[in-house]
């Protein structure tokens, strides 16, 4: 360790010792607390302070939460609407491909027998 770290160390623990303040300053002090407790204003204090934070959150969570539920709520109102529209949609779908069918099998059942009866008379 060189002279002016050992030189900067001493001057640290000197400036950080603990000294007695003297009699003068603790009965200062003391006037001044009974001074204070005198005046009717509130004096802001951690625990006053986090009471407050404490209030402000849980205001915004008894606004935010409802919200928050209404909002889910009508989206997915509206997904299951577009979903049973689409449900809709596909069921009348299905229908016209089923009567596309039935008459398309119908028709060619109609021309089957046509060309069955053509083959049995150009056979007798």
């Amino acid at each position: 360790m060189s002279f002016e770290d050992e030189q900067v160390e001493h001057e640290l623990k000197r400036a950080l010792r603990a000294e007695d303040p003297g009699d003068a300053f603790t009965h200062a002090v003391l006037n001044r607390l009974k001074t204070d407790a005198g005046d009717a204003r509130p004096v802001s204090s951690d625990r006053a302070v986090a009471s407050r934070d404490r209030k402000n959150t849980a205001h915004f969570w008894h606004v935010a939460l409802p919200f928050a539920a209404s909002l889910a709520i009508a989206v997915g109102g509206a997904a299951w609407l577009q979903h049973a529209r689409y449900v809709d949609e596909g069921q009348r779908a299905r229908v016209q491909v089923l009567t596309a069918l039935r008459l398309t099998s119908e028709k060619l059942n109609v021309v089957r027998s046509a060309v069955l009866d053509a083959q049995e008379e150009n056979r007798r």
